[in-house]
């Protein structure tokens, strides 16, 4: 459920393209995780956020 997710969110929904910038909040659970590489598969610059500093 996470990997398809994050493929809606990245293709459909955010529509992403080679060397946009692309914010991913909650980039360290699991959705955030694959949306983020993704991202970076498709050529964007990818910038995540997390709760704390360890995430």
């Amino acid at each position: 459920i996470a990997g398809f997710s994050a493929w809606v969110g990245v293709n459909e929904v955010g529509q992403v393209k080679a060397g946009e910038n692309v914010f991913i909040s909650a980039a360290a659970g699991g959705v955030g995780i694959i949306a983020g590489q993704l991202a970076k598969i498709k050529g964007c610059r990818v910038i995540g956020s997390a709760g704390t500093d360890e995430k």
